[in-house]
């Protein structure tokens, strides 16, 4: 995989991250301000995880999800 191609690639995995827009926004702040705290590199990919599955366990939905 080139550079060109990596960077690519990640800028689409961005752009999917950036999509979804979460429901219970108060939720997301709480735990996002968490997630600041816990991981000194936020946003990384273990901090953006975390919060999405902290998020789901406390109830939390995205737009577009059933």
């Amino acid at each position: 995989m080139s550079l060109q191609d990596y960077l690519t690639a990640r800028q689409r995995a961005a752009q999917g991250v950036m999509e979804k827009q979460p429901k219970n926004k108060r939720l997301y702040s709480k735990l996002e301000y968490k997630a600041k705290k816990k991981f000194p590199s936020h946003p990384s990919p273990q901090s953006l995880k975390w919060l999405e599955m902290e998020y789901k366990k406390r109830g939390g939905t995205y737009e577009g999800e059933m």
